[in-house]
């Protein structure tokens, strides 16, 4: 594996700092992946989480992303001359990118027990920006 391939480690390293531009293009990206073939990869997932009774674990992770998506912090907030204001670009960005998150985060997390294909479908956004 390169020292650049898409982990869930490096996956949870990066998001914090992905600006708008990525986020737009992750969405983008999932935006293109067909619906069926994303229906069909959560599903594979959602058997895969079960069987290793990791739903729990699944989860936690997907409810890690959702509060790093809503989150107002120094990333969010820019400096004005009226002083600090929330971005909301940055913000309605995020959510925009929440399923492609979700997904990368799923793929990422169950990649030793998912089909290779249905992995590739649940990362591919993902990892077309950052890897």
């Amino acid at each position: 594996m390169s020292d650049h391939a898409l982990t869930l480690e490096r996956f949870l390293r990066e998001v914090p700092t992905l600006d708008a531009q990525q986020l737009l293009a992750i969405s983008a990206a999932h935006g293109q992946a067909g619906r069926e073939a994303l229906e069909q990869a959560r599903e594979a997932a959602a058997e895969v989480a079960r069987a290793n009774s990791a739903l729990d674990d699944l989860q936690a992770l997907h409810g890690t992303i959702a509060q790093w998506i809503g989150a107002h912090n120094s990333r969010t907030r820019r400096y004005t001359m009226e002083g600090l204001i929330d971005d909301p670009f940055l913000v309605d960005c995020r959510e925009q990118a929440r399923p492609a998150l979700l997904d990368a985060a799923t793929g990422l997390f169950l990649a030793e027990s998912l089909p290779a294909e249905d992995r590739a479908t649940l990362t591919g956004a993902v990892d077309s920006v950052l890897g």
